[in-house]
């Protein structure tokens, strides 16, 4: 028998990769060998609360006084015609 190293995911919140908050991980297993795959973090209330933080401070809506980030790294994405 072989041991197999298990790949261990992580949560993303906010652009960096973390543990659960209470630390808590489940086991992905193959349906055909039964094995374990992978080891996940169990998310659970507190790290969606986090991930919900996270996306509303990077879905404010444009103030004045601040740069607008552009989703096409500044370049125009209208055609121009002439007539």
């Amino acid at each position: 028998m072989t041991t197999v190293d298990l790949e261990h995911q992580q949560l993303l919140i906010g652009g960096q990769w973390t543990g659960a908050s209470g630390g808590a991980t489940f086991e992905r297993t193959d349906p055909f060998t039964g094995r374990a795959v992978t080891v996940a973090a169990a998310a659970g209330r507190k790290d969606a609360r986090r991930g919900g933080a996270a996306s509303r401070r990077l879905a404010t809506p444009f103030r004045p006084g601040r740069a607008r980030p552009r989703a096409n790294g500044g370049r125009c994405s209208t055609a121009r015609r002439s007539f």
